[in-house]
């Protein structure tokens, strides 16, 4: 008699543990037990190898079980184990969809959703892999966004470029008696926001150069952001187009900051996806990957900020 093709099963480890009665109703206690089992399977080589499959199962069962409970979320612990748990799974490519699925709700508590941005480079490649058209759940480039409102008027920030997780750093240049606005990787420089409708500044929407259609949000804040230390103290970021600017219309020219007052050279529109985009030109706030030091000002590419409180 002829057999018909094998059926496929549809997540062994969480089958088995679905149809038995190992998860307890309590969401906290689910979850924790999943945390445990991955507190448990972290312990070794020899224990990673074999549990971790099912402590996996258990935490995405646990974590199911506190959708949309933030306070249940931000208790449980060890996280920075978990996300090394998590790390490790990464490798393996046939994860990547449950992985995001159980980051989209770790995600829902903020204590979990700062250590997912920052997590290393594995997990991050898959949390910001792109989702497939039918589902409905956020990458973690959406988080991020989620993560980066624009701060607030008189607040005190550092600004943190997301890619390179370094600071927007005012510094003295080596080579001349000028300033320069470069990248660190230690926060060095603060800087205190001005809102310009706050501070009865009119944005002005009149361009210096051709802005291609890329035109201005009404709903998106204009700030400004004053330095708070040397050089340039009090001094805003600012960016003026030189004449030859329509000549090289793609090149990235430098950012300022030597603005002493919030006129229009020193305005930006922070979008909803954390870019900043420069209001009088039109231009946004990159960091070439190819070098992680400059900050320019750029006609099409745009980077993505984090306002860091100071504390």
């Amino acid at each position: 008699m002829a057999r018909g093709p094998a059926q496929r099963s549809a997540d062994p480890p969480e089958a088995i543990l679905n149809s038995s009665s190992v998860i307890p109703e309590d969401r906290s206690a689910a979850l924790q037990l999943g945390v445990t089992a991955v507190v448990d399977a972290m312990a070794g080589e020899k224990q990673f190898a074999n549990d971790n499959e099912r402590a996996f199962a258990l935490l995405r069962i646990g974590c199911r079980h506190c959708e949309g409970h933030q306070a249940a979320l931000d208790a449980v612990g060890p996280k920075p184990l978990v996300v090394a748990f998590l790390v490790r799974v990464a490798v393996r490519r046939t994860m990547a969809r449950r992985l995001q699925e159980l980051a989209a709700i770790l995600a829902q508590s903020v204590a979990w959703r700062s250590l997912l941005l920052d997590a290393p480079q594995p997990l991050r490649d898959v949390l910001e892999s792109t989702f497939s058209p039918d589902t409905a759940l956020p990458s973690l480039l959406q988080l991020r966004s989620a993560d980066s409102s624009p701060p607030a008027h008189r607040a005190r920030i550092f600004l943190r470029e997301q890619r390179s997780k370094k600071y927007l750093t005012v510094a003295q240049s080596s080579t001349t008696s000028e300033h320069c606005v470069i990248l660190t990787t230690l926060a060095a420089s603060l800087f205190i926001c001005h809102h310009a409708a706050r501070a009865g500044m009119e944005p002005d929407a009149e361009s210096d150069e051709k802005q291609d259609g890329k035109g201005l949000e009404e709903s998106a804040p204009v700030l400004g952001f004053a330095h708070e230390g040397i050089p340039e103290l009090g001094s805003f970021l600012s960016f003026k187009a030189p004449w030859h600017a329509a000549s090289s219309a793609s090149a990235g020219l430098a950012l300022c900051c030597n603005s002493r007052q919030l006129h229009a050279q020193a305005q930006f529109q922070w979008h909803a996806n954390a870019r900043l985009q420069h209001v009088r030109t039109g231009r946004w706030l990159y960091v070439d990957p190819s070098c992680a030091e400059m900050v320019t000002m750029h006609t099409s590419e745009a980077s993505s900020w984090q306002a860091l409180p100071a504390l």
